[in-house]
């Protein structure tokens, strides 16, 4: 699609619109970035992607979204020999009991939205990290115990 057709469309203002609702900036910045669909079979599949998730949202659902706050940070210092601090770890904790909390709720939800449940059960919940992050991190501080 072009810029000209764009323009008529008033594909910004959708977009700006649209914006609007993106809760995190990984979602902001999917938006940003969004272009116009140009096949009929991804655009059937998105529209029935969304129809699920409006059922589940008029079930009275409150989709648990993770909590993303540090992670973008640690994402970029990842290899870079930075030594991580325990605010790192417990923002790591919180983001790991989200993604395990949001598993668990859309599993209960396969019924009313099958494939938008599936995203999540793609993720893992690396339990034993955060179980290792509890016992080494408590209240900001690593415990004496802690190696």
């Amino acid at each position: 699609m072009n810029e000209k057709a764009w323009q008529r469309l008033e594909y910004d203002k959708i977009k700006a619109a649209l914006m609007e609702y993106a809760v995190s900036y990984v979602g902001k910045k999917h938006v940003a970035h969004m272009q116009p669909l140009d096949s009929a079979k991804v655009l059937r599949k998105k529209l029935d992607e969304t129809a699920e998730a409006k059922a589940l949202l008029a079930h009275g659902a409150s989709v648990p979204i993770p909590s993303l706050a540090g992670i973008e940070q640690m994402m970029s210092l990842l290899g870079t020999g930075y030594v991580f601090t325990e605010a790192d770890f417990s923002h790591l904790h919180q983001f790991l009991a989200s993604c395990a909390q949001l598993s668990k709720y859309m599993a209960s939800k396969a019924q009313i939205a099958p494939r938008v449940s599936s995203y999540a059960l793609t993720m893992y919940t690396l339990s034993r990290l955060q179980a290792e992050i509890e016992q080494c991190i408590r209240h900001g501080q690593v415990v004496d115990t802690a190696s």
